[in-house]
């Protein structure tokens, strides 16, 4: 799948939303955290 523009269903939480997210977002904002691909954050309250 190539996007050439962006749509609605990118932001839908499906696969479309995680081709997204893997293929796209991920190549500029990579990092072992990010690359778990979590639906959720720990906040530690210090």
């Amino acid at each position: 799948m190539k996007i050439e523009k962006l749509l609605l269903s990118h932001g839908g939480g499906g696969e479309e939303t995680y081709f997204l997210i893997k293929n796209i977002i991920l190549k500029y904002f990579s990092n072992s955290i990010l690359d778990q691909l979590e639906d959720s954050a720990i906040l530690i309250d210090s």
